[in-house]
């Protein structure tokens, strides 16, 4: 089956701390989740502009600041081609999108993409100053590019960055981001269009942070044409609005607590079993994560829920892209048609690549890999499970 990942492509900048609890008040209502840098102020406070912020965090760091490849789509459709799987890429570059930044272990972004093995159908456009952050993008785009915006998959917006993503992490794990969404090329989607054509030659749609009106689009349009879709619920610009509109079109809704929670507050739930009755079809798995513990909650409709793992993690890297290498497996399994345990253990597997590095993409297994850390997980997966997994990947 094909894979089409939806969702922002970033340059990954990484900050680590001593303890969260440490941070001015502020900066704790948002542990866990991301913040945009337009939302920062609304947020923290007026006096708390974007370089103060940066300013706080960077004086605090315990360790050089760091850079690698970012975004959580980008991350599993990189993933997905490792484990052999067919997958495309829907995102928004900016110019520097070969430029080779450091810590970037295989070069420039888009050429790395490519050689892993992701199909990338890109195209690039330059955007007039006097229409940025402006709704007449949305013309701009459809004028320029024609057909073209429903076939591509990758958009290159050649004088404007790629989007920076900011993760801060403490020694115990615990992590909160930010995402440039005032200079960074990703802001684009807002204003454009599903790529239809591209979502139509696809068999499974996963969605991850985006601008949140692209994702919703996307969505829409992967449940209109009957593809399988898969939705990692995210925290960044997430609203009711995009929750009511997604939930019940998506087969699985993946998230750590604090997003599941997003839904029940929305529609006033109480539990997650509750969320089974927004509709009456979808969604049908609802996974819940917990990457510093590696472990991962299932709960299906009318099933007891199941917990797959904790699986082994040495922790000597970064806990940061443990729920992109989660998404990575549960997706690579269901497009191999393997049962949603096994999927999840495969997720949970890759997860603890990552815990061994720092960077996402560099602790991402390919088949040899995995089937390493299943069997030296056997006593925590079970038999079957790995038995699965060999039998699949080999």
């Amino acid at each position: 089956m094909k894979v089409t990942v939806v969702g922002a492509v970033g340059i990954d900048e990484h900050i680590k701390i001593e303890d969260v609890r440490y941070l001015p008040s502020p900066f704790k209502k948002y542990i866990k989740k991301t913040l945009a840098y337009s939302q920062i102020q609304e947020v923290y406070g007026p006096e708390w502009t974007v370089e103060k912020v940066f300013g706080e965090l960077k004086e605090r760091a315990i360790e050089p600041v760091i850079y690698s490849y970012g975004g959580r789509a980008p991350h599993v459709a990189y993933g997905l081609a490792k484990l052999e799987n067919k997958a495309s890429l829907v995102t928004t570059f900016g110019g520097d999108y070969n430029e080779a930044y450091p810590g970037f272990f295989g070069g420039g972004y888009l050429e790395h993409l490519i050689r892993a093995g992701v199909e990338i159908q890109h195209r690039e456009i330059g955007i007039p100053e006097k229409i940025w952050r402006k709704p007449e993008i949305e013309d701009y785009l459809k004028e320029k590019l024609g057909k073209e915006l429903y076939e591509i998959g990758v958009l290159v917006v050649t004088n404007k960055k790629t989007s920076k993503i900011t993760c801060v992490k403490d020694k115990k794990g615990n992590d909160f981001f930010y995402i440039d969404d005032i200079n960074g090329a990703s802001i684009v989607e807002k204003w454009r269009e599903a790529p239809t054509q591209l979502i139509s030659n696809s068999n499974i749609i996963f969605i991850t942070s985006s601008e949140t009106s692209f994702m919703q689009r996307n969505a829409k349009e992967a449940y209109t044409q009957g593809k399988r879709l898969l939705v990692d619920i995210g925290s960044y610009g997430i609203t009711s609005e995009y929750i009511k509109e997604v939930v019940p079109k998506a087969e699985i809704i993946m998230g750590n607590p604090y997003e599941i929670e997003q839904i029940l507050q929305t529609d006033s739930l109480k539990s997650i079993e509750e969320i089974f009755t927004i509709d009456t079809k979808y969604p049908k798995y609802i996974l819940i994560e917990n990457k510093i513990e590696g472990y991962v909650d299932i709960y299906a409709r009318g099933e007891i829920k199941k917990r797959i793992g904790p699986v082994k993690l040495q922790k000597k890297g970064n806990s940061v892209g443990c729920c992109d290498a989660i998404a990575t497996g549960v997706i690579s399994g269901i497009a191999n048609k393997i049962d949603i345990e096994t999927s999840v253990a495969i997720g949970l597997l890759e997860a603890s690549s990552v815990w061994d590095v720092e960077g996402v993409q560099e602790g991402m297994l390919d088949k040899n890999g995995l089937i390493k850390r299943a069997k030296e997980n056997i006593d925590r997966l079970g038999k079957d499970i790995v038995q699965t997994i060999i039998e699949r990947y080999s």
